[in-house]
């Protein structure tokens, strides 16, 4: 099952997908529940994570049953921050196309997506990606980066071990930073283009 968020969207409301068990690919205008810049971290610190829009797990004691229906074995737990989240576990293919940053910690620790596009497709363009951002992704295979990043945080794709290729767009000429350990442990990286 495909779902596609129409990049005119401003908003994703909590677990809005949670339950949802048969996601296999999902193309956001942004990673959460808002795009980055417009979250007020005071008010929903947890609204920046990926998992966000699934649901989360509080503690052993309290857990958001409503939307996972005892089901967790058809689920990813994925660490993000201070949160855990259950985010499908058909789900392999992300697409985020209307963002100027992918914040800290966005999709870590989210062990069974293969697949992530970075595109340019809205009005806004993708600038930042930010520390850890993909920390702990361990099935994911490439990423693809789009012209436009200027800034890769420290330890971006950190422990991303199956990830075999790294494609940089042509003509980044804006690219100034890749920040400490941007690929580290990333064992299977053989091209970086």
């Amino acid at each position: 099952t495909k779902i596609d968020v129409h990049n005119d969207v401003e908003s994703i409301g909590y677990a809005a997908f949670g339950g949802c068990i048969n996601i296999t690919e999902i193309s956001l205008p942004f990673v959460g529940g808002k795009a980055y810049s417009s979250i007020d971290q005071e008010t929903d610190p947890k609204a920046k994570y990926f998992g966000y829009i699934f649901g989360e797990m509080l503690n052993s004691n309290q857990t958001k049953e409503l939307y996972t229906n005892n089901k967790y074995n058809e689920y990813q737990k994925a660490n993000q921050g201070e949160y855990t989240f259950y985010i499908p576990d058909k789900l392999v293919t992300v697409s985020i196309n209307d963002t100027d940053i992918i914040g800290e910690h966005a999709f870590e620790n989210a062990t069974k997506i293969k697949n992530i596009y970075l595109t340019n497709a809205g009005n806004t363009k993708i600038s930042t990606i930010k520390e850890s951002a993909f920390a702990g992704a361990t099935s994911l295979l490439s990423i693809f980066i789009p012209n436009t990043v200027h800034n890769i945080g420290n330890y971006a794709f950190k422990d991303c071990i199956t990830m075999t290729t790294v494609v940089f767009e042509t003509n980044n000429t804006g690219l100034a930073t890749i920040n400490e350990g941007v690929f580290y442990n990333g064992v299977m990286i053989n091209a970086v283009v």
